[in-house]
């Protein structure tokens, strides 16, 4: 039988029901307007109908594509919120209309004019790709053939910390950051790892922290090295007493890392890490890491002077002033950890596990890195050896 519209007693929407070419629908048609109700019924006919004479490609759209692809992959929270953004803007786009084009107005649609092309191929390329993999594989569209942004492949460079960069970086650090540094540099955890750590999941007198919701998408346990228990052992946060004055407190609950006010990093755009740019980038200018001023475009503000007893206004032009580092992000003290780990302990199985890389391919790069020379300064940044000692082997086995 056709679709025909319902509604059940004391329900707000609509509901469209029936059968079209053997198919039984019964959902809703998200609207309490009868109108509306039956545009969205006969939309949904046609399109049906039009599958079954002409195949199932004519008729799947990138929101059941998507919604599939969710249930089978289970996407980490950052992809998922990629796809949540191209949903939005896709919509019920058939994924047979998805093509060079319309790939372009989404790029246009959602990411800066001047993002860099690494950027347009994170946020909007890949998820779209894998969704798109994901229905070809179910006969519902062709493979997708879009073209890489150029330079999207950045410059094959692993930029990582010498221990005189990192010891420099660590001591310029604000006394909130400074914690955070030296635990992502002795865990090798990503950023959005150790914002999330919670103190539930830490265990100092094991020298153990477990990582909930990599990216990989399972938890893992580091352990913690002597210079990590020690920063954490030492974290303090500010509470602010009746009387209105800053009191340092030691308390073991909720997150770990906070911000200089003692609250919980937030999530800000779907994404970790500008919550500590401008924190990061104060450091970096303070250990002398390369970098540079950089300003905004002019805006005009308002300001109010007081001249000879009366209030005048003036707009007056100000431009924002922060430093922006080179090339030393919070990520490259994951590539240090990963470099400085190699030159330990020689052993690519065992960074790839501890790293939680899903090849060994992926961590190839960090063998050729750090000499054997730098092993003593390393594991005195790690807290693991004094200056002093000199014995290799020893040195290894210590941590």
């Amino acid at each position: 039988m056709p679709l025909k519209l319902t509604k059940r007693a004391g329900a707000a929407t609509w509901q469209i029901v029936g059968t079209v070419a053997g198919q039984r629908v019964r959902q809703s048609a998200g609207t309490a307007d009868r109108r509306l109700a039956e545009e969205a019924r006969a939309a949904l006919e046609a399109r049906l109908y039009r599958g079954a004479v002409y195949g199932e490609r004519t008729v799947v759209t990138w929101s059941q594509a998507a919604l599939s692809y969710s249930q089978v992959e289970q996407p980490s929270p950052t992809t998922a919120r990629y796809l949540l953004r191209l949903s939005d803007h896709l919509g019920d786009t058939l994924l047979k209309d998805i093509d060079q084009a319309a790939l372009d107005r989404a790029c246009a649609a959602l990411v800066r004019p001047d993002a860099a092309p690494a950027t347009r191929l994170r946020a909007v390329i890949t998820p779209l790709q894998a969704v798109l993999n994901h229905a070809a594989r179910r006969g519902w569209c062709d493979r997708p053939m879009f073209e890489k942004p150029k330079g999207a492949g950045g410059v094959k460079r692993t930029r990582w910390l010498t221990p005189e960069e990192y010891t420099a970086l660590r001591e310029a650090a604000a006394p909130h950051l400074r914690p955070l540094v030296i635990f992502l540099a002795g865990t090798g955890a990503r950023l959005s790892e150790a914002l999330g750590l919670q103190w539930a999941d830490v265990n100092l007198r094991l020298g153990t922290a477990l990582l909930r919701d990599t990216k990989n998408g399972r938890d893992r346990q580091v352990e913690l090295l002597p210079a990590v228990v020690a920063a954490m052992a030492s974290i303090t946060y500010p509470v602010r007493q009746e009387d209105r004055t800053l009191v340092e407190v030691a308390e073991r609950t909720g997150s770990v890392f906070r911000t200089s006010a003692g609250r919980p990093y937030a999530e800000t755009g779907g994404l970790w890490g500008g919550q500590i740019a401008t924190a990061w980038a104060g450091a970096c200018r303070r250990a002398r890491l390369p970098g540079s001023w950089r300003e905004g475009k002019p805006r005009r503000i308002q300001e109010r002077l007081v001249v000879k007893g009366k209030v005048v206004t003036r707009i007056k032009e100000v431009r924002d002033r922060w430093w922006q580092p080179d090339d030393v992000s919070p990520h490259t003290l994951r590539h240090t950890w990963a470099t400085w780990h190699y030159a330990v302990h020689r052993d690519l199985l065992r960074l790839k596990h501890e790293g939680d890389w899903s090849s060994v391919g992926l961590v190839e790069r960090y063998a050729k890195l750090a000499p054997s020379a730098a092993v003593p300064a390393i594991l005195v940044s790690w807290g693991a050896a004094s200056a002093d000692a000199a014995n290799l082997g020893q040195l290894r086995s210590a941590i």
